[in-house]
C-alpha cells in the first residue's frame, strides 16, 4: 500500500482511528496521578561501574558519598569564641535531627531563592506563588541523616585523646567545658592542634571556621524538606549566634533544584505563550493555531503518562528533554498545517486537500520521527540508571509523535469546520529571511560556496572537539551560575578546608586483622603522601589515629607520630582506639570491625575533569607499584615456626619447615627456592625468646 492508498484508507475508517487515539490517550491520563517528579541520589551513579561496586560494597559502613558540608564561619577572629562553639553545637544538633513537619510547610523553597535584578526578582515572586500552590501540606518529613556519620567538633564522637596519670588513653570530648559551664577555649584549641583528624578536616587552616559533615540514607531523605530544614537553621544560626554558614553537598543541591521548581513552570508557561503567539503571527488562521497546540498536548499527555504507567520519574535536572521533545511535535504539525492550507487553497476540497497534503508529509515525516526515537533509544546503553531510563522515555515520546502528530492533526481537520480559502502567503517579517535563503542557493555555484563553507565550519569545529572540557569547570556545580549560593558555599570551604571534593578510597584484604600490620600501616601512609605531593589538599585515614596515639605514648613528641613498629603495637592501638570509643559507629568512618578494611579520604578543591583523571590516575599508579600481594603468612606459634602459603584459588596449605643441623642459633627455616622469600628463627640470648626474620625476596635485607 503506497502512502497516498493508506491515507484514504486511514480517512475512510476515522472514526476507528479516532476511538483509537482517544482511547490511548484516556489510558495514559488516567496514570497521571501516579507520576512522581523528584531526584534518586542512586540514579546518577554508573551501575556497572567497579568504583560504585566498591561504593555499594563499603557504603554501609564508610558512609554515604550523599554527603553535604556545613561550615560554620566566625563573623570575627577566630573559631575559639564562646559564642561561636555555641553556634557550632546548635547547628550539629540540627544537621542531625528529624524535619519538623510545620516548619517544612511553612514557607516554599522558592523563598530561600536571594540576589539578582529587577527582572529576576519579579519572576522570583510569580515562581513564589507558583512554588506555594503546587507545594504539599502537612505531612511529615525526615532528613534521612545516618547519624554514625555526622563529624562534627560539636559532636559527641569529636575526642580530644589524652594520657591520664595512670597512663591510660582516655577520650575527652572536644569541646571541652570548666566547672563553671563555660567552654575552656585554651584547652579546645591544644586539642585541635595536635589531633590530625581535626585540623584542616573539621577546623580551617587558619582556625576561623569549623565544618560539619553527615552522610544521608538514599531510602529515607526527602530532599525538598531538608533543603528548607538546612536553610531555616543556616538563617536562625546566622541570626543567634556572631557566625555565618555556608551549606553545599549533593542533598543542598538536589533541594536547590526543588527551589527553582517554581520557576521552571513559569518558564514552561512563558514558553507556552509565546509559542501561541509564535504560531498566530505565522498563520493567522484558527488551524494554525489550535491545531498544534492540541497535538502538543495530547503527546505531552501519551509521554507522561507513559513514564508513570512504567514506573519512571521525572528527575528535575532532565526536564527539558521532554519539554524539547514536545517543541519538536508542534514543528512536525506547522509543517503538516502549512502544507494543508497550501493544498486546500489549490484544491478547494477539504478532504482531498487533507489526503494529499498528508500523502506527501507521510514518508518524511515517519522517517524524521523514526529518526529522532532512534537518535534518543541510544542513551539506553548508558549503565546510569537515570540516563538509562530517560532514553526509554524519550524514545517513546519522539515516537508517539507519530500517532499524536501525524495521525490526530489530520483526524482533527476532517471533523471541523472546512476553513476559509484563500492565498495566505508569508508574513512581512520572515519574507525577508526566505528570500535571502532563496537567493544564497538560487544557482548552483551559489549553492556549492554554501555547502563548502558549512563544510570547513564543520571542520574547525572537529578540531576544536579535543579542547572540550568533561566534567565540572568550578567548585561547586555548573547547573547553578558561579555567584550563586551554593557555589559561594562551595569556594569558601574549598579555600579553608582540605577541600570541599572528598575522595574515598579502601584498603581490602580477604582476612581479618590483616589491615593491623606494619606493612599496611606503612603503605597507607606512602598513599597519602603521594597523593598530597600530587595535588590533594589533605586527606585522613586510621593511620593518622595510630599517629596520633605513638605521639601521645611519647610525651606528646611530633616526631613520634609515626606508624607502629611492631604488629603487636599496631593491634595495640586500635585497642586502646577502641576502648575509649564514645559509641558504637566512632570509628565507622575509618574502619571495618573486623580490620578487614580501612578507609581513607582524600579531601581536593573542586571535581574538575583534569582533578578527577589526576587523582584517579596516581591512586592507580600507586596501587599497582605496591599491591601487598599476601599470599605467604609467616608466623610464629609457642615458639614454633609455621608457614602457610595460598594457592590462585584461595586455599591455604602449610610449607615444610627445617631445623638447620649446619647453621647455630637458627632453630627453624623455610625458603621458597623460586622468589627467594625465605623465613627463620633465631636465638636471639640467653634470656631472651626467639626473633623472626623474613625477606621477602632473594638478595633483599632480612
Amino acid at each position: 500500500m503506497n502512502a497516498l492508498a493508506f491515507c484514504r484508507f486511514f480517512a475512510r475508517f476515522r472514526h476507528a482511528f479516532a476511538a483509537a487515539i482517544a482511547g490511548i490517550t484516556l489510558f495514559f491520563a488516567a496514570q497521571l496521578p501516579g507520576l512522581e517528579v523528584g531526584t534518586r541520589f542512586s540514579e546518577l551513579l554508573p551501575a556497572d561501574h567497579p568504583f560504585i561496586h566498591t561504593y555499594r560494597d563499603f557504603s554501609e559502613v564508610f558512609g554515604s558519598a550523599n554527603t553535604i558540608s556545613v561550615a560554620v564561619v566566625a563573623a570575627e577572629g577566630d573559631l575559639y569564641q564562646e559564642e561561636v562553639l555555641r553556634g557550632l553545637e546548635w547547628v550539629t544538633e540540627q544537621v542531625g535531627s528529624s524535619v519538623v513537619s510545620e516548619q517544612v510547610n511553612e514557607r516554599p523553597n522558592s523563598s530561600f531563592l536571594e540576589g539578582g535584578g529587577v527582572f529576576r526578582r519579579w519572576i522570583r515572586v510569580a515562581a513564589s506563588w507558583f512554588d506555594g500552590w503546587i507545594a504539599g501540606e502537612g505531612g511529615s518529613a525526615k532528613t534521612g541523616v545516618d547519624h554514625n556519620t555526622v563529624q562534627s567538633l560539636g559532636h559527641r564522637t569529636a575526642r580530644d585523646l589524652r594520657i591520664d596519670r595512670r597512663g591510660a588513653l582516655i577520650g575527652e570530648v572536644a569541646l571541652v567545658e570548666r566547672g563553671d559551664g563555660t567552654l575552656d577555649l585554651e584547652a579546645i584549641r591544644d586539642g585541635v592542634r595536635r589531633n590530625p583528624s581535626f585540623l584542616g578536616v573539621l577546623v580551617s587552616r587558619d582556625e576561623t571556621a569549623a565544618q560539619v559533615r553527615a552522610s544521608f540514607i538514599e531510602e529515607r531523605v526527602d530532599y525538598a524538606a531538608l533543603f528548607k530544614h538546612l536553610q531555616a537553621m543556616k538563617r536562625e544560626a546566622e541570626h543567634r549566634f556572631p557566625v555565618r554558614v555556608h551549606i553545599t553537598g549533593q542533598p543542598m543541591l538536589f533541594g536547590w533544584t526543588y527551589a527553582f521548581a517554581g520557576e521552571l513552570l513559569l518558564i514552561f508557561t512563558l514558553s507556552v505563550g509565546i509559542t501561541v503567539a509564535l504560531l498566530w503571527f505565522y498563520f493567522r488562521r484558527f488551524y494554525g493555531l489550535f491545531l498544534p497546540l492540541v497535538g502538543a498536548l495530547t503527546n505531552a499527555i501519551w509521554g507522561l503518562g507513559f513514564a508513570a504507567w512504567g514506573g519512571f520519574h521525572l528527575d528535575p535536572l532532565v526536564l527539558v528533554v521532554p519539554m524539547l521533545i514536545t517543541a519538536r511535535a508542534v514543528s512536525h504539525s506547522v509543517q503538516f498545517v502549512e502544507r494543508f492550507y497550501e493544498e486546500f487553497d489549490a484544491r478547494g476540497e477539504r478532504e482531498e486537500a487533507c489526503v494529499y497534503s498528508m500523502a506527501e508529509l507521510l514518508a518524511p515525516g515517519t522517517l524524521a520521527i523514526l529518526t529522532d526515537a532512534a537518535g534518543l533509544a541510544v542513551l539506553t546503553v548508558t549503565s546510569i540508571p537515570l540516563i538509562h531510563d530517560l532514553g526509554i522515555l524519550a524514545a517513546f515520546w519522539a515516537l508517539s509523535i507519530l500517532p499524536t502528530e501525524m495521525l490526530l492533526n489530520r483526524l482533527l481537520i476532517l471533523y471541523l469546520p472546512v476553513p476559509h480559502r484563500g492565498s495566505r502567503g508569508l508574513p512581512r517579517g520572515i519574507r525577508p529571511l526566505v528570500e535571502l535563503a532563496v537567493r544564497a542557493t538560487r544557482s548552483d555555484a551559489r549553492a556549492r560556496r554554501v555547502v563548502i563553507g558549512f563544510a570547513a565550519l564543520t571542520g574547525v569545529a572537529a578540531l576544536a572537539i579535543p579542547g572540550l572540557l568533561v566534567g565540572e569547570r568550578q567548585r561547586g556545580s555548573a547547573i547553578l551560575y558561579a555567584d550563586s549560593e551554593y557555589n559561594r558555599a562551595a569556594e569558601e570551604i574549598g579555600t579553608r578546608f582540605f577541600g570541599v571534593d572528598e575522595l574515598l578510597l579502601v584498603a581490602d584484604s580477604d582476612e581479618a586483622g590483616r589491615m593491623l600490620t606494619v606493612d599496611v600501616c606503612e603503605t597507607i601512609e606512602a598513599l597519602q603522601l603521594a597523593l598530597a605531593a600530587d595535588g590533594s589538599g589533605g586527606s585522613v585515614s586510621f593511620v593518622d589515629l595510630l599517629h596520633q596515639v605513638s605521639r601521645l605514648y611519647h610525651h606528646n613528641d611530633p616526631r613520634w607520630a609515626i606508624c607502629p613498629q611492631t604488629h603487636e603495637e599496631a593491634r595495640s592501638y586500635a585497642y586502646l582506639l577502641e576502648a575509649v570509643a564514645p559509641a558504637a559507629g566512632y570509628l565507622n568512618p575509618y574502619r571495618v570491625n573486623d580490620y578487614q578494611s580501612l578507609s581513607i579520604r582524600v579531601f581536593y578543591l573542586d571535581q574538575s575533569a583534569e582533578t578527577v583523571r589526576r587523582a584517579v590516575a596516581t591512586a592507580r599508579v600507586f596501587a599497582e607499584a605496591n599491591h601487598i600481594i599476601g599470599s605467604t603468612e609467616v608466623r610464629v606459634d609457642d615458639g614454633e615456626l609455621l608457614v602457610r602459603r595460598r594457592a590462585d584459588d584461595g586455599v591455604w596449605s602449610d610449607q615444610s619447615v627445617e631445623v638447620p643441623t649446619d647453621r647455630p642459633g637458627v632453630l627453624a627455616a623455610w625458603c621458597d627456592a623460586e622468589s627467594g622469600a625465605a623465613a627463620e628463627l633465631r636465638e636471639e640470648g640467653w634470656f631472651a625468646p626467639p626473633a623472626l626474620f623474613v625477606r621477602a625476596e632473594a638478595g633483599a635485607p632480612w
